[in-house]
């Protein structure tokens, strides 16, 4: 997982977006060119000890469907870069079944599955959990070593010495 997200997202087509299968892709982080962004007014705003992160829904024409993408509020532009997934649970659900409300005149049209266009890169998350292993075992292993190298020699003494 991580070698396949450090080469980045991959560039994908309307087409490949419209019919797309994370079995032939290999990889469900994508970078798409929309030709079109239409904002809704669903949103999320998640509450954290450091500061609150807010994130908007906004829908993508993808060939004859539509596309729902959760993207930070203050994000413009027509390239999306994140992850295809589906939202089963949560908030997310709960915010694209809104969307979906809110455009009957869509209703058929939308792809089974979204995009989460939130996070800055991917493949940071589990980089740094791979190096924080890393290093935590070679840490142990050399705490380790030193007590093995270290510890106190028994003195040997002669019989009838003090």
């Amino acid at each position: 997982m991580i070698a396949r997200d450090i080469s980045g997202a991959k560039p994908i087509d309307a087409a490949g977006l419209a019919n797309f299968d994370e079995a032939k892709r290999g990889s469900p982080w994508v970078l798409y060119d929309a030709k079109e962004v239409v904002g809704t007014d669903v949103g999320i705003e998640t509450k954290r000890r450091r500061g609150s992160t807010q994130t908007v829904f906004v829908l993508v024409p993808v060939q004859d469907k539509w596309l729902i993408v959760q993207r930070g509020v203050g994000d413009s532009g027509k390239k999306l870069e994140g992850q295809i997934v589906t939202y089963n649970s949560g908030l997310e659900k709960e915010a694209v079944e809104k969307v979906q409300a809110k455009h009957p005149d869509k209703k058929g049209k939308f792809l089974a599955y979204q995009m989460d266009a939130t996070g800055g890169g991917a493949a940071f998350g589990p980089i740094v959990i791979l190096i924080v292993t890393v290093g935590m075992i070679l840490f142990g292993l050399g705490c380790a070593l030193y007590g093995f190298v270290s510890r106190p020699r028994p003195r040997r003494r002669r019989f009838g010495e003090a």
